[in-house]
């Protein structure tokens, strides 16, 4: 780099001062404003010499930093000195962390080591300070030679002083400037809350790993991991909890995977893992096990056990792929595969696995253009007393006639949508349409009916679920008698005692509620003594074979007289035949639904089903 030759002869030492703090201010390379401020000193004394060293980042040696009048030879020869109590002027002045003056270097006993590189140059003496940071390091030494021995007076130790604090100046804000990069730079490159690799940094990462793999002759792995049930902790106690869980399980990933494996976080609850160099594909599997135990562990966050798991998609490589970046979304598609197979596992991408997730991308753009176009409609499917055989409800259900694709099952759509998050306005559509058909059919003069809506739990979950029903129910002038809502035991899973407390608030608004498919989920005893519900709906499943299989007749009957012990109303889901009602009014099942009494129908056909006298409560 070259070395400015301003002359400072002539200039006061003021004006001399300022000009290298404009320096410093527009950030002048320090090599350039080190040697300015020897200049400056050497032309204001032309009897001594400067030199600036500074301590290399361990704090143990000088390295050169300028001394534009020393003879080159010299100052390479005392770049790398050790500090030390006995090591030359500059050396014991670091250690010592004061001022020190050689009168004479010849005579010395610290100078034993450089005694005849000085004199060599006829160097005879020297006098150095430190330079200190403002937290009271040592940044290096200031120091002035002369070639007699000699020992400094107050002007020059003056000017040794101020010299000394430009340079240690211009020392700090060197290295804020270069740490304040880093910290730009780090930042850019990882993830704030974790310390992890974020996203900017993944394909770097990922070419260079397949780089490697491929000249290695090596396999990579690529995995995606999705933490299950972590939503339900930033939702249901804060951000805060969610953030410390994150926090640990970045720490115990890391602590899982070898110093050259890539962690990266993608964002919210979603890492990339990558490993290269593996020896055989099957060795990823003890990896991916390791990660999804140490992620299952609980977390203890301020006195709360909290719990996630992970569900694990992973695809392997030769490193020879012309654009790396596939291998993310196949391991993407791979880790949906895994929460589909019902989370806490791992799966593999395979080529049909990507067939079926363009599939799903594709059904997922149109159930959004179905959303907001309304392209859905409501059938509607009778509730029959056993007693009196007439219609006490009717269940709303969700129909989708895709333009192209002919009629798309529920069982398909609906979770698309809960993966998506498009089941809230779904769902949100569908309780404003059920509330709005109920009402007509009030001004058609058929009361006396309950219209029974499936509450999806992700919107069950949403804080301000309760007031949406109150708002509906008021802007169509119902009745929370009038409405029954849903729900399945899956809402219990997390955070039960927030859904007990949801629907004790439903129940406050006169809202009625009913358990769906019982039998098939969670099926907790405690919780369903604790649960404020109105209905039991025993699943179809039991109800098919009930006639012939014994074992679905007994599950049948200890629902039924479970249920009325608890004063609980039972519906049975599915009937079809004769025989199935035969045994269940005989078992004093309460309510009967199902293709035996009549199909779900579109709202002008229930209406004239229910118009019919027999039909009226």
């Amino acid at each position: 780099m070259n070395t400015p030759r301003t002359s400072f002869h002539g200039v006061a030492l003021p004006e001399s001062q300022r000009d290298i703090l404009g320096m410093i201010a527009t950030n002048h390379p320090l090599d350039d404003i080190l040697a300015a401020i020897c200049l400056m000193l050497d032309a204001q004394d032309p009897d001594t010499l400067c030199s600036i060293l500074l301590t290399d980042a361990q704090g143990k040696h000088l390295l050169h930093g300028a001394a534009p009048g020393l003879p080159p030879e010299y100052s390479q020869a005392i770049h790398g000195m050790p500090i030390g109590p006995q090591e030359g002027t500059c050396g014991t002045a670091a250690f010592r962390g004061e001022l020190v003056v050689t009168v004479d270097i010849a005579q010395d006993p610290s100078w034993e080591r450089f005694r005849s590189l000085a004199l060599g140059h006829n160097l005879r003496s020297c006098w150095s300070l430190p330079l200190f940071s403002h937290q009271g390091c040592v940044l290096g030494t200031f120091a002035l030679y002369q070639n007699r021995a000699n020992r400094p007076s107050e002007a020059q130790l003056q000017r040794l002083t101020c010299a000394a604090q430009l340079a240690a100046i211009a020392i700090r804000h060197e290295r804020l400037v270069v740490h304040y990069e880093r910290q730009l730079s780090f930042n850019a490159s990882h993830d704030r809350l974790t310390g992890l690799l974020n996203r900017v940094s993944l394909e770097d990462r990922l070419i260079l790993d397949c780089q490697l793999s491929h000249r290695r002759k090596r396999r990579l792995a690529v995995m995606c991991i999705d933490l299950d049930g972590f939503k339900s902790i930033n939702d249901s106690i804060g951000h805060y909890f969610g953030d410390q869980v994150l926090i640990e399980v970045a720490q115990r990933m890391t602590r899982q995977v070898r110093p050259g494996d890539t962690i990266v976080r993608m964002g919210g609850d979603e890492f990339i893992v990558l490993l290269p160099d593996l020896l055989r594909d099957e060795d990823v599997v003890p990896v991916a096990e390791r990660l999804m135990a140490s992620i299952a562990r609980p977390y203890c966050i301020q006195g709360i056990d909290l719990h996630v798991s992970a569900s694990v998609g992973i695809t392997l490589s030769d490193g020879h792929i012309e654009q790396p970046m596939q291998l993310i979304q196949q391991a993407d598609m791979a880790m949906y595969k895994a929460k589909l197979q019902g989370r806490n596992n791992f799966q593999w991408y395979t080529s049909d696995l990507n067939q079926r997730v363009c599939e799903h991308a594709s059904l997922r753009n149109d159930l959004q253009k179905a959303i907001e176009t309304q392209s859905f409609k409501l059938h509607y499917q009778p509730q029959i007393e056993a007693r009196t055989g007439r219609v006490v409800g009717i269940e709303a259900l969700l129909r989708w006639e895709h333009p192209e694709k002919g009629f798309i099952s529920p069982a398909v759509f609906v979770p698309v949508a809960e993966d998506s998050g498009q089941i809230i306005p779904l769902s949100l559509w569908v309780l404003d349409t059920a509330c709005a058909q109920l009402c007509q059919l009030g001004e058609q003069g058929i009361t006396g009916i309950s219209m029974a809506v499936n509450i999806s739990p992700m919107h069950f979950q949403r804080g301000q679920f309760v007031q949406c029903v109150q708002t509906t129910l008021e802007k169509h002038g119902l009745r929370g008698e009038q409405l029954e809502l849903e729900i399945t035991e899956s809402l219990l899973l997390h955070n039960a005692e927030q859904a007990i407390d949801t629907l004790h608030r439903l129940k406050a608004l006169g809202v009625r509620i009913a358990l769906d498919d019982f039998g098939t989920g969670f099926s907790s005893l405690s919780y369903l003594k604790r649960l404020p519900i109105d209905k039991i709906k025993i699943d179809r499943s039991f109800i098919q074979e009930i006639a012939t299989d014994h074992h679905d007749a007994a599950i049948t009957q200890g629902i039924i007289s479970m249920a009325h012990h608890l004063s609980l109303t039972v519906v049975a889901e599915g009937v079809e035949t004769a025989s199935q009602v035969d045994f269940l009014r005989g078992s004093r099942c309460d309510i009967f639904q199902g293709y035996y009494f009549a199909k779900p129908m579109p709202y002008a056909e229930i209406e004239a089903f229910l118009s019919q006298p027999a039909s009226q409560p």
